[in-house]
C-alpha cells in the first residue's frame, strides 16, 4: 500500500493557495512518466456573482480519449469566456450506462444553469436530451448555443 501511495504522490501532485480572502486557486498537476507529459491545472474557486448563470462542463472520456484533458480546458476557457460562473467539470467513470443521465443528475443537484460540452457527441448529438430537461446547452466546437425548452425549470425536464 506504501508503495502505491508513494506512485501516486509522484504522479498527482495537489496544492490549495490562498489568492483574496473569498478566493483560493486549487492547482493539479498530473504527470504521466509513460508518455513524458506534465500538464498543470488551476482552477479558481470563488462565490457566485449575481445575474451570472452557472455552467458545468461535460467530457465524455470514451469521445475525447486521450484529448479529454485539452477538451476539458478548452470547454472551461469557453464558459468564462461567455461571463458563466463554472462550477465543475464533470467526466462521468466509464462504468456508467448513461453518462448523459449522469450529468443531467449532477446538473440539476448543484442548480447550474447551462451545460458546456467540447462537441455536440458529447450529448449523442441530440440537444434536446439537455434542453429539454430545463438547462442551456453551449458546444466549443462548432460554437453554438441551444436554449431550454421554455417555461421549464433546471432540472425538471419536460
Amino acid at each position: 500500500m506504501a508503495v502505491i501511495q508513494g506512485i501516486w504522490a509522484k504522479l498527482l501532485k495537489f496544492s490549495v493557495r490562498q489568492r483574496q480572502p473569498a478566493q483560493a486557486v486549487v492547482c493539479f498537476q498530473y504527470s504521466d512518466q509513460l508518455r513524458g507529459e506534465s500538464m498543470t491545472y488551476a482552477n479558481a474557486i470563488e462565490p457566485p456573482i449575481a445575474g451570472r448563470p452557472k455552467s458545468l462542463g461535460f467530457i465524455r472520456n470514451d469521445l475525447s480519449g486521450i484529448h479529454a484533458p485539452r477538451h476539458a480546458a478548452e470547454v472551461w476557457r469557453h464558459a468564462l469566456g461567455l461571463g458563466h460562473h463554472y462550477v465543475y467539470t464533470v467526466r462521468p467513470p466509464v462504468d456508467v450506462d448513461s453518462p448523459i443521465e449522469y450529468v443531467l443528475g449532477l446538473a440539476a443537484g448543484l442548480g447550474v444553469d447551462v451545460i458546456v460540452v467540447f462537441e455536440l457527441g458529447h450529448v449523442d448529438d441530440r440537444p434536446a436530451l439537455i434542453c429539454d430537461r430545463g438547462f442551456d446547452l453551449e458546444t466549443v466546437s462548432p460554437q453554438g448555443t441551444w436554449t431550454r425548452s421554455s417555461g421549464l425549470v433546471p432540472g425538471e425536464g419536460a
